[in-house]
């Protein structure tokens, strides 16, 4: 032990890592769900509102929310962008952004500042610092996990679609874990002071040679850890001194997408998302004042994570293919069409035209995926047809990677279909819309 005492001294000025993540790929394809040919349809409550009279309510056009064309600049990308750089101005007022950048406390991706450290993973020893215990023991949420239930149901909602989905592997869909990311975890120094071993090389390889593993880091003599110590203790403090602390809102805010090879497997699939703390708040104070409950925001978002799977793992899409993230925006808003009547109330489907003009912006791609949900129950076949659509048809073998290959015919006949059917919740598996 006083060999491994005198060579730990030397790792005081190893940085605390960041969280580095991609999304999901290809699934293991051996094991299917039961097969479902036929596309349910709510023929009794449909049934039942015939009969009694009843009517989903008209909508307000006085009180609708959003933009009614093209959406103005106070898109959900722009209000975030300026609600984030703000935030990053108030801190490097202080002289702390740069140095918390640099000890990967902070990310900084795509113009904005976002979860480092506090999302507890190492890439280096291909692990979570904390332990996973199931989505609802998690705590989604400031304020005192207040968000964890809206999260988890829409976990389950999405393996309810998983089965229903004839393409989708039940096994491997389950295995996905919804973490949170919250600032209060850098207050503990013995966390912490795991993730700089996992990922130390010198540090993991010489605690492995005396039969020890990373996560037994904070029980080594003090005198072993005492420069990583002083080096936390200084991240701490200068944590502590940012506007709201370690509860401020760019130590936890974005998204984040882990796939099976940060764990060490050998494709693409996603097996962990983590949400910081202030994504929620994001939400809550942006689309809050345009009429959008964060719960709207995250049903939509949650669903759309199952088209992420859907892409990655069942159509075989590189993520970091060019063409992905227009494929993948199209087939979002495929499957939260698809099941708008299991997902969306019918005040948020009211909605989700404005939300998603204000949310994602005027793009084609949302009409598109609109458009395929209502002509095909079966997502293969959606899939294929929105490959056709984006064909070249000046001879080029590379398809499009955006909507300037789809004729102008059919964007407007996309948009008329989301113009209307949005709200209604049709699709080819709901062809007369949702019971109300």
């Amino acid at each position: 032990m006083k060999y491994l005492t005198s060579a730990l001294l030397i790792l005081g000025t190893i940085a605390v890592s960041p969280s580095i993540a991609s999304q999901n790929p290809k699934g293991d394809k051996s094991t299917k769900a039961p097969k479902n040919t036929k596309a349910p349809k709510n023929k009794k409550a449909q049934k039942n509102n015939k009969k009694n009279g009843a009517k989903c309510p008209k909508r307000d056009k006085k009180s609708a929310i959003g933009p009614k064309s093209a959406p103005t600049k106070d898109t959900f990308d722009t209000l975030r962008l300026e609600r984030n750089q703000a935030s990053a101005a108030q801190i490097k007022s202080k002289g702390l952004l740069q140095p918390l950048l640099d000890a990967k406390v902070f990310l900084e991706e795509e113009g904005l500042i976002r979860v480092g450290a506090a999302a507890m993973s190492s890439p280096m020893g291909k692990t979570f610092i904390r332990p996973y215990d199931g989505c609802r023991n998690e705590a989604f949420g400031a304020k005192d996990g207040n968000y964890t239930k809206i999260v988890c149901d829409g976990y389950d909602r999405n393996m309810e679609v998983c089965g229903l989905e004839p393409t989708c592997i039940a096994d491997d869909f389950m295995k996905i874990e919804y973490r949170a990311a919250k600032g209060e975890y850098l207050i503990n120094t013995d966390d912490v002071l795991k993730l700089i071993c996992y990922e130390s090389a010198d540090f993991s390889a010489l605690i492995s040679t005396f039969g020890l593993t990373c996560d037994d880091a904070p029980k080594l003599p003090k005198e072993a850890t005492v420069a990583a110590v002083t080096r936390i203790l200084g991240l701490q403090g200068a944590i502590a001194q940012l506007p709201d602390g370690f509860s401020n809102e760019l130590l936890s805010y974005g998204k984040t997408y882990y796939n099976a090879a940060f764990f060490g497997g050998d494709n693409r699939s996603t097996r962990a998302i983590i949400i910081g703390d202030s994504t929620f708040a994001y939400s809550e104070a942006i689309n809050g004042p345009k009429g959008f409950s964060t719960e709207l925001v995250l049903k939509n978002e949650i669903i759309s994570d199952y088209a992420d799977y859907h892409v990655i793992s069942i159509e075989d899409i590189d993520n970091r293919a060019i063409d992905f993230n227009f494929l993948n925006d199209v087939m979002e808003t495929y499957f939260s069409q698809k099941y708008s009547c299991t997902t969306y109330s019918h005040k948020e489907r009211e909605q989700l035209s404005d939300f998603m003009q204000f949310y994602y912006g005027n793009e084609c791609e949302k009409n598109l995926g609109t458009m395929l949900a209502v002509q095909y129950d079966d997502a293969t076949a959606a899939f294929a047809a929105l490959q056709n659509l984006r064909t070249r048809i000046d001879g080029s073998l590379d398809p499009c990677t955006d909507c300037s290959c789809v004729s102008d015919d059919v964007l407007l006949s996309a948009a008329d279909t989301a113009n209307t059917d949005l709200i209604s919740g049709k699709s080819a598996r709901n062809v007369n819309g949702c019971a109300c």
